[in-house]
C-alpha cells in the first residue's frame, strides 16, 4: 500500500468555521428548518444525526450564518470535545465552535477524511493551543499533514470495511439503548403507581424486610492489582449496575476477607454521596471474590418476603430515588442515608410471586444487554485495529512547524520550564524567520518579559563571530 503525505490545507478545496447568529433575535431560529450544529449533536455517528436546534432561511440570507454543503466534514475544533469529526448527509450550518472542511476528492475521498480525523483526534489536539483552553485555528489546520493511502480504490475499500462496522457497532449500541429502557421501565409496568393502587398491596417498612446491614472496610487501598478487589461507591452505577473498570485492592487477612465478602443476592447501598446520588445501589451477581468500602452497606434481604431484585428496582425507580433525594441528611458538602434513616422508610410489597417474576425479566435483560456490549467490544476493538493498521507510520510533526500561528496565543507562563517551546521562541528572533510584522512584535514583547524572569532561562550573549547580540537558554532549565 503506496502512502503520501500533504497538508490538510492541500487536500481541501474549502475550509470555513460556523458562526452564531445574533440569539436575542427570534426571527433567526422561530420555524427553523435548518440543521444549525453544535458540538454537543456529535455523538459518534459517521453522518450527524437532524441538530437539537435550528436555523432559520432567513439567518442564512441574511448572512447570519454559514453553510455547509453536503458530504463536507465537520470537525470541533475548541474545548474538551476538540477532534470530533462528523459528515453531513444534507447542506447544514453549524455555530463558531465547529469547521467545515470540503476535501479534494480527485486526492482522497471526503469518507476516508472522515475515518482519519477519527483516529486522530489525539494528533489534531496536540497542535490546539492550551493557553485557556484548546481551540484548533483554521490556519494551523490548514498546516497539519494528513498521512493516507495514495490510491482512491485503496481509501474506498478500508472505508467499505469501516462503514460496515460502523453501522453494526451503532446498531449495537441502538440494542444496549433499547435494553437499558426496558430495564428502567419494566418496574413501572410491573408495579407502577396505578399499579399499587388497584392490587392494594400492604405496605412495610424496610426494617421488617432487612435481615442484616453491614458497613463496609474503612482500610486504606492500593491502585495495584494485589489482593482482594474492593469496590467503592464509584463502582456502583446510578441505574443499578455495577462498573468493575475502577478498582482498588487491598490484601486483607482471611477472617476480613470472609466477613466482608459479597455473596450473591446482597444488596449493596451507597449510603454517602451527593444528594442526587446518594442511595446508588445494585445486587450483587458477579462470580469474583469482592469485598466492600466504607461508604458502601451490604443489606441482606429477608427472601421470604422481598425479593433483593424488586427492593433495588424499588429504590432505582422514580419514586425511590424521590424518597432517597427528599429524607436523605446533609452533612457538609456530602449527603448521608444511613441504614437506621432507611429501615424507617415505607415499601410496598406484592406478592413473591411477582416479585420472583420481576426478577426473572430483569436478570433476562441484562444477560442480553451485556451479551450485546461485549459484542460491542469485539466490533470497536476489530474497527480501532483496522484505523491503527491504516494509519500506522504517521508521521506526527512537532509544535515548531506550526509555532508561528500559535504564538498569539501564549502567554509567558506557557513558556516558563518549557526548553523545547523557548527554543521555537528564540530561533525565530535569532535567525530573523517571523515575516508577519503584528506577530514579530508578539514575540519581541515575550522576550522581553521572559529576559526579566530569572526562572525563564533565558539570556542575551554577544556573539563574537556574528559581531551581535543573540538570545542564549542557559543549560539548567528543563
Amino acid at each position: 500500500m503506496k502512502y503520501t503525505k500533504l497538508l490538510l490545507g492541500d487536500l481541501a478545496l474549502q475550509i470555513k468555521t460556523g458562526k452564531t447568529p445574533p440569539t436575542n433575535e427570534d426571527v433567526f431560529f422561530q420555524g427553523g428548518t435548518i440543521n444549525w450544529y453544535a458540538p454537543g449533536d456529535f455523538k459518534g455517528n459517521k453522518y450527524l444525526p437532524e441538530s437539537s436546534k435550528k436555523i432559520s432561511d432567513f439567518a442564512v440570507s441574511e448572512g447570519k450564518a454559514v453553510m455547509f454543503e453536503k458530504g463536507t466534514v465537520l470537525i470541533t475544533c475548541i474545548g474538551s470535545d476538540l477532534g470530533k469529526p462528523g459528515m453531513l448527509k444534507d447542506s447544514s450550518s453549524s455555530n463558531q465552535q465547529i469547521t467545515g472542511v470540503v476535501v479534494d476528492e480527485s486526492i482522497i475521498s471526503s469518507e476516508f477524511f472522515f475515518y482519519w480525523v477519527l483516529r486522530n483526534k489525539a494528533l489534531l489536539s496536540h497542535y490546539s493551543n492550551y493557553a485557556v483552553i484548546p481551540i484548533l485555528n483554521n490556519s494551523v489546520l490548514r498546516k497539519i499533514p494528513v498521512y493516507f493511502p495514495q490510491h482512491l480504490s485503496i481509501q474506498s475499500k478500508i472505508v467499505s470495511q469501516l462503514d460496515v462496522l460502523q453501522s453494526l457497532i451503532e446498531k449495537r449500541k441502538r440494542s444496549i439503548q433499547l435494553y437499558e429502557k426496558l430495564i428502567e421501565s419494566t418496574f413501572l409496568q410491573m408495579f407502577g403507581p396505578q399499579k399499587v393502587r388497584e392490587e392494594k398491596w400492604s405496605t412495610v417498612s424496610f426494617k421488617d424486610i432487612i435481615l442484616k446491614s453491614q458497613y463496609g472496610i474503612s482500610d486504606g487501598l492500593d491502585s495495584t492489582s494485589v489482593g482482594t478487589p474492593i469496590l467503592r461507591m464509584n463502582n456502583i452505577t446510578n441505574t443499578g449496575d455495577f462498573d468493575l473498570s475502577n478498582l482498588k485492592y487491598k490484601d486483607l487477612p482471611d477472617a476480613k476477607f470472609r466477613n466482608y465478602k459479597l455473596n450473591k443476592r446482597d444488596l449493596l447501598f451507597n449510603r454517602t454521596n451527593s444528594r442526587e446520588l446518594v442511595g446508588k445501589n445494585a445486587v450483587w451477581d458477579n462470580d469474583i471474590d469482592c469485598c466492600f468500602a466504607g461508604y458502601l452497606v451490604r443489606f441482606i434481604i429477608n427472601e421470604e418476603f422481598a425479593n433483593p431484585y424488586f427492593v433495588s428496582g424499588y429504590l432505582n425507580s422514580s419514586f425511590g430515588k424521590r424518597l432517597l433525594f427528599n429524607y436523605a441528611k446533609s452533612s457538609g458538602n456530602l449527603t448521608n442515608f444511613s441504614p437506621p434513616l432507611l429501615e424507617k422508610q415505607a415499601i410496598f410489597l406484592p406478592p413473591i410471586e411477582e416479585q420472583k417474576k420481576y426478577e426473572h425479566i430483569i436478570v433476562s435483560l441484562k444477560k442480553k444487554r451485556e451479551l450485546n456490549k461485549k459484542s460491542l467490544k469485539s466490533l470497536i476493538d476489530l474497527f480501532n485495529a483496522i484505523l491503527q493498521e491504516t494509519f500506522k507510520g504517521e508521521e506526527i510533526i512537532s509544535e515548531g512547524d506550526i509555532f508561528e500561528d500559535l504564538l498569539k496565543e501564549f502567554n509567558v507562563t506557557d513558556f516558563l520550564g518549557n526548553k523545547s517551546r523557548l527554543e521555537n521562541l528564540v530561533s525565530l528572533i535569532n535567525d530573523k524567520k517571523i515575516k508577519d510584522i503584528a506577530t514579530y512584535d508578539i514575540a519581541k514583547e515575550l522576550i522581553f518579559i521572559l529576559l526579566d524572569e530569572p526562572s525563564s532561562g533565558l539570556k542575551q550573549q554577544y556573539n563574537n563571530r556574528k559581531n551581535k547580540m543573540e538570545l542564549i537558554i542557559i543549560n539548567e532549565i528543563n
